[in-house]
């Protein structure tokens, strides 16, 4: 295709995508208003203990002689702390809210069969395939846009598999699981998911949770160095020569949002109209952008010097979107990306 028709292509596809982003996300198209979640919710929560029950305040709890935890932006219920999920009911887990484990309906993250064992904060059940094709896991998850900030620490906005309409946008894990073997570095939500020896810690600075070995009596595995937190001794992962809060370095790819160099898997951070992405390893010229640059995007002048860009009107959130027509006869477009037809 020339560069002019694609160009073409591109704008066309961009003026459909932005009305389908405009007009096709709304609560009544999920199939559940945050409203009805809500009243869900309270109805569940009050039938029962008053775990999970609806709050504004700590007086909606007083009755059950529970604490109103927010769980989300303009989200509360009334709840009590827990150690395991065995401590919670009503249908309730045991999840970490502003440092505490306390009971609350499924949040990201958490194991499901399908859309209605998750809660309102992340109503939707996604299976990520597997290098053998084969089903993930289910996890609660939400809609998200690429850059937007919803998606937790140590995850992305990603496009689910296999479907090239504007929705199907939803938070990934960047580990590809929501829990591991609890070893150094294996996501956690709390110390049960990690091994003899290993703590589940939330790093301050980066909100992500994973497993870290104590170091107090034992040497960190390689690549990991000792730190000082909370008046305890963890192995942190050394990134730029200093141990880093973070077990995500280098996992974020191309147009994945980001906001420092060390989260990309090309070292490299940009900022072009607005938007902070993962760039493409190296550096590319408008003379060879043909061949430099995925389908679909331009070499452009960054904060990161020259980088391949997707269109200003599209960004990354719409380049993936529309990427699958963009791909040569002999290509398909798998995640936002264009790669060769088995």
């Amino acid at each position: 295709m020339s560069s002019s028709l694609l160009r073409g292509a591109i704008a066309a596809l961009c003026a459909a995508a932005v009305v389908a982003l405009a007009t096709g996300c709304s609560d009544g198209e999920s199939g559940t208003s945050s409203q009805d979640a809500s009243a869900a919710t309270d109805s569940a929560g009050a039938a029962g203990s008053g775990v999970g029950k609806v709050c504004a305040g700590n007086a909606d709890c007083l009755a059950f002689g529970l604490t109103c935890y927010p769980v989300s932006t303009g989200y509360a219920v009334c709840s009590k702390t827990c150690g395991t999920n065995a401590d919670c009911d009503n249908g309730t887990v045991c999840s970490p809210v502003q440092g505490a484990l306390v009971c609350t309906p499924p949040i990201y993250c958490d194991a499901c069969e399908d859309h209605a064992d998750c809660g309102p904060t992340a109503p939707y059940c996604r299976r990520d395939p597997q290098p053998d094709g084969s089903p993930g896991a289910g996890y609660c998850t939400m809609e998200c846009v690429v850059g937007d900030g919803v998606c937790p620490a140590g995850s992305s906005c990603t496009k689910q598999a296999g479907t090239p309409s504007i929705k199907d946008f939803f938070c990934q894990p960047d580990r590809d699981s929501c829990t591991g073997d609890g070893s150094q570095c294996s996501p956690c939500k709390i110390d049960a998911d990690c091994a003899p020896n290993h703590t589940c810690l939330q790093a301050s600075a980066s909100s992500e949770r994973f497993c870290a070995q104590d170091c107090s009596a034992a040497t960190c595995p390689s690549g990991y160095q000792c730190a000082k937190v909370g008046g305890a001794n963890y192995c942190y992962a050394v990134v730029g020569g200093k141990a880093t809060p973070s077990c995500t370095a280098g996992m974020k790819g191309f147009c994945d949002a980001c906001s420092a160099d060390w989260q990309c898997a090309s070292g490299r951070c940009a900022t072009k109209n607005g938007e902070s992405f993962c760039a493409q390893p190296g550096t590319c010229t408008k003379e060879t952008e043909k061949t430099d640059c995925p389908p679909g995007t331009f070499c452009v002048p960054t904060s990161a010097g020259q980088a391949c860009a997707p269109a200003p009107a599209f960004k990354c959130q719409l380049w993936k979107a529309c990427l699958a027509s963009l791909c040569g006869a002999n290509e398909i477009c798998i995640d936002g990306l264009c790669k060769p037809i088995p």
